[in-house]
């Protein structure tokens, strides 16, 4: 059903467009001024105008064939409206094709390619290459110019170097020139003599000398090294006091919140053992009452049983 409403409908849409089209086409060409090249409108726009109408023309007369076929024994009215549109048509066709004809742009030829290359040279032929050689065959090499080209003598004289004579050298000339090999005289420095030198002063050098003078050295050395230690074990002393007292305070806080600790689970203690007291005589309570509730329930059954 609706595949024969469609095609009952189909005739109608072509009649309207037709229309439209044959109707819209009219008004393009009813202004011949409007088809004349201008400074606003050059030919090559009016000439794709043109072309985009007749394309427009060629469609409506699609329409009116589909029309045509689709109605066998169309009325009077309707054919007349046909006739009269393919005589709109080709009124409109031809007053286009010669717009197209009369704005159609001339071809342009390109500019040619040829004149602007180079001439090609003839090649080379025999004739041509034998001359060039005899004309190198008959120019003087360099080495023939150099040849000929006169050089200036060399003299010969002062070629040689002679040698000094040794006598003539001095002693003092040779032994500053030699580096001395001798080895230093002060021995070098160990790592617990340096790790010695650092903790506790100067290490005890051995002298070379005789009597009390010996022994005093060795004292008054002995007696610095014993105040170095000391120094040193009174700042030990110093720092483990400054530790300590560190370690106090820290201790100090450690005890106090123990102390805040024990007395907190001592109130929780009691309280706990308050509510444990509380709950037992609930618990009892409670379980007296359920078994008052089975005897009276019991009771009460009983006695509804036996009356």
């Amino acid at each position: 059903m609706r595949l024969l409403m469609d095609y009952e409908t189909e005739p109608q849409h072509n009649e309207i467009n037709l229309i439209r089209l044959v109707r819209r086409l009219e008004k393009s060409v009813a202004n011949v001024d409007d088809w004349k090249p201008s400074a606003s409108l050059r030919k090559e726009e009016i000439y794709l105008s043109a072309l985009k109408s007749l394309q427009n023309v060629k469609f409506a007369k699609r329409l009116v064939k589909n029309i045509e076929a689709d109605d066998f024994e169309p009325p009077p009215k309707k054919l007349q409206r046909l006739d009269d549109a393919k005589a709109k048509l080709e009124r409109v066709e031809s007053f286009l094709s010669n717009v197209e004809k009369t704005t159609k742009p001339e071809p342009k030829e390109p500019i040619p390619i040829l004149p602007t290359l180079p001439v090609p040279r003839p090649p080379l032929t025999p004739s041509h290459i034998e001359p060039s050689q005899q004309q190198r065959s008959q120019s003087p090499t360099p080495q023939e110019l150099k040849e000929k080209s006169p050089s200036p003598a060399l003299s010969k004289n002062n070629l040689f170097i002679t040698p000094p004579d040794p006598e003539e050298m001095s002693p003092t000339l040779i032994t500053t020139a030699l580096p001395s090999l001798l080895p230093s005289s002060y021995p070098p420095e160990t790592a617990t003599t340096s790790a010695f030198s650092r903790n506790f002063g100067p290490t005890p050098t051995a002298r070379k000398l005789g009597g009390t003078h010996a022994s005093t050295a060795v004292q008054e050395e002995l007696s610095t090294q014993l105040e170095l230690m000391a120094q040193q074990l009174k700042r030990n002393a110093m720092h483990f006091s400054t530790s300590l007292e560190k370690d106090k305070a820290v201790v100090e806080q450690a005890q106090a919140k123990l102390e805040g600790n024990y007395d907190m689970m001592q109130q929780e203690r009691v309280r706990l053992r308050d509510h444990s007291g509380k709950s037992r005589s609930t618990t009892c309570m409670t379980l007296g009452i359920v078994i008052l509730v089975l005897l009276v329930f019991m009771l009460m059954v009983s006695v509804i049983r036996f009356s």
